[in-house]
């Protein structure tokens, strides 16, 4: 068993390893090595090229699968980046196109940091507040993350009608915020630099 799907509270999941002497542990480490602590996203084709070569010689075939199962058990902390630009939701034809083009993709982790929770937290009760379909996160204080929270804006922004998407008959603030969401490329730029700004 590679560890990397299991049942967790009556739902199968994508998880990390839990056994250091698990070969997938090890894969997981080092791909955590490659995509965190770095300024820019790094493409899922480099992190295959190094999977590919010893000691881990992963073949061709199982990489971009193995890669999106480590994308799933880590999505609260992982961003997505398709052409440089986030993308919040992982959909099957993103999927599709990350095993034709995996060039084309990055990821870059976000992890937790102390001084980021209280604007977090700030960030996904509005959101809650004004959620388009009424349901609300499911996520304690403290399991709040910036890709967490950009998802969530991400999830409003693309409810609203094509009208409140583009109509200029809004406050200043308001089209900036709108401008900042449809142009940014980073999370960590939208939520900490251009929409407090």
């Amino acid at each position: 068993s590679t560890g990397i799907h299991r049942i967790d509270q009556s739902t199968w999941r994508f998880v990390k390893p839990e056994k250091s002497q698990n070969k997938y542990c090890e894969l997981w480490d080092m791909i955590d090595g490659q995509v965190s602590n770095v300024q820019e996203p790094v493409t899922i084709s480099s992190v295959m090229d190094k999977l590919r070569i010893p000691p881990y010689g992963i073949k061709d075939g199982v990489l971009p699968l193995l890669l999106i199962a480590y994308y799933l058990s880590n999505k609260e902390e992982l961003a997505l980046f398709e052409n440089a630009h986030f993308s919040p939701f992982l959909t099957f034809e993103i999927a599709e196109r990350i095993l034709k083009k995996p060039h084309e993709f990055s990821l870059q982790r976000f992890n937790k940091n102390a001084s980021h929770i209280g604007v977090l937290e700030t960030y996904q009760e509005l959101l809650d507040d004004n959620s388009v379909d009424g349901s609300l996160s499911d996520r304690s204080p403290e399991r709040v993350t910036l890709v967490s929270a950009a998802r969530s804006l991400a999830k409003f922004m693309m409810h609203l009608s094509e009208y409140a998407k583009s109509t200029q008959s809004v406050s200043q603030s308001t089209s900036k915020i709108r401008e900042a969401f449809f142009t940014s490329k980073s999370p960590y730029r939208l939520m900490f630099i251009e929409i407090p700004k």
